[in-house]
């Protein structure tokens, strides 16, 4: 039975040459960094020590809140959906997550989120997938769930939230969700519901739900 990687570099097209062949494999010196640059231009996060994207998700300060909020997270088990690229899923690791389960769908991101957690080292068990069958269909339990930027990606995000409490260890009492609106008055209104957490964090549909 041939194995993964001999069925991937075996397809090559009728009129490749040698040097199209070549360029498949890196010359580089062997670094952490060379993975990086397979997805270079397309980083959204500013991976620590790495010269990638923009956006502090490593070093959130609404997770940071979100930790607090909970009590900590030490010992915990959490499903996260949507991780991009890692940030929070690194986050919750250094926080002491006793498991984390993160649920990718974008092929790319998911692919980012493996290479960062190769090169930061935290232990985190990545799927590549649709998480909202998963979250109909699973009989798993657990303590937290963490969704950041993905509900207003849903078309019926109302039946999702209610797909993500009966993911928890029990019927979840406490759901907090933090938006931005096109109305800044709203958009105080909703900050004002949830004191301390980090001004100027406000981001489409973070939403963190723990169980009872």
């Amino acid at each position: 039975m041939r194995t993964f990687f001999d069925r991937i570099f075996s397809r090559k097209p009728a009129n490749a040459t040698a040097e199209s062949v070549i360029s498949l494999y890196s010359q580089d010196y062997p670094s952490p960094d060379n993975a990086f640059k397979l997805f270079e231009g397309e980083w959204t996060s500013k991976v620590p020590g790495v010269p990638t994207g923009q956006i502090d998700l490593f070093s959130d300060g609404r997770i940071d809140w979100l930790t607090q909020q909970c009590g900590g997270l030490s010992g915990k088990s959490i499903l996260e959906l949507g991780p991009l690229e890692g940030g929070h899923t690194h986050m919750l690791a250094k926080a002491g997550a006793g498991r984390i389960l993160s649920i990718e769908a974008n092929r790319q991101a998911f692919l980012r989120c493996l290479v960062v957690q190769a090169a930061l080292k935290f232990d985190a068990e990545f799927l590549l997938g649709d998480f909202r069958s998963y979250l109909k269909d699973t009989e798993e339990r657990f303590d937290f769930l963490l969704a950041s930027g993905v509900l207003y990606h849903m078309t019926n995000p109302e039946e999702m939230l209610a797909d993500m409490r009966f993911s928890l260890g029990s019927w979840a009492t406490a759901a907090k969700a933090i938006g931005s609106t096109a109305s800044a008055t709203r958009a105080k209104r909703r900050y004002r519901e949830y004191p301390g957490c980090p001004a100027g964090q406000l981001v489409k549909s973070a939403c963190c739900i723990v169980a009872a």
